[in-house]
């Protein structure tokens, strides 16, 4: 699949999310590439899609998870560990 189609759904299901965007996270992708995720208006991660995977780049704390194949992985990491229950 292509970058931007890849990249425009994990963003659509970030933000349908009713459990992260209840801790205040939303997704926007960004003008040259990648999803950014923010948390009350402040960016915390970019997914960016390459080579068949989504790729975690963190602003704040890390957290490695190396490559993840699938928008559902993605979703998870950001729900279970970056948007996580204060």
């Amino acid at each position: 699949m292509s970058t931007i189609v890849m990249e425009s759904q994990l963003c659509c299901e970030i933000n349908a999310c009713r459990i992260m965007t209840g801790r205040g996270c939303q997704a926007r992708l960004k003008r040259t590439s990648g999803v950014a995720l923010e948390r009350h208006s402040r960016l915390i991660a970019v997914w960016r899609w390459r080579n068949g995977g989504f790729e975690l780049s963190q602003t704040l704390q890390p957290f490695s998870i190396g490559k993840v194949e699938t928008i559902a992985e993605a979703l998870r990491i950001s729900r279970e560990h970056l948007c996580a229950a204060a």
